[in-house]
């Protein structure tokens, strides 16, 4: 099973958003998100807890404030579509896909073929 997810952060906002990838109150630049486009982010579910701050580039009457998306909302959904309600900024989100049946049945198989046997255990009380 692949370890590694990509998840696409849209901005929908009037403004464009600068995306910083950090924890706590250190962060670092990643990239700047222009108005109707999107950065994929690419995530590994065994690296630590990360967040990801979305705040607009500092122009004049710039009044949104900054979110916090963490990586675990990455892990959780595919799209992350930055949007602005009553001058704030929001995050709308598309979860991710569940797994279909093709795939769980080849999954099963492949365990069957590999691994140990099912066994159903019983436990018998001896009087």
């Amino acid at each position: 099973m692949a370890t590694k997810l990509t998840t696409a952060i849209s901005n929908r906002t009037l403004q464009a958003l600068v995306l910083k990838v950090g924890n706590q109150n250190y962060f670092a630049k990643l990239a700047t998100v222009a108005v109707g486009s999107e950065h994929k982010v690419e995530i590994d579910v065994n690296w630590t807890y990360q967040e990801f701050s979305l705040e607009p580039v500092l122009t004049a009457g710039a009044t949104l404030q900054k979110i916090i998306v963490n990586s675990d909302d990455c892990c959780d959904f595919e799209r992350i579509t930055i949007t602005e309600s009553d001058g704030k900024l929001q995050a709308d989100k598309t979860p991710r896909g569940q797994l279909n049946d093709a795939d769980s049945a080849s999954f099963n198989t492949w365990r069957s073929y590999f691994g140990w046997p099912k066994f159903n255990w019983r436990f018998w009380l001896w009087t």
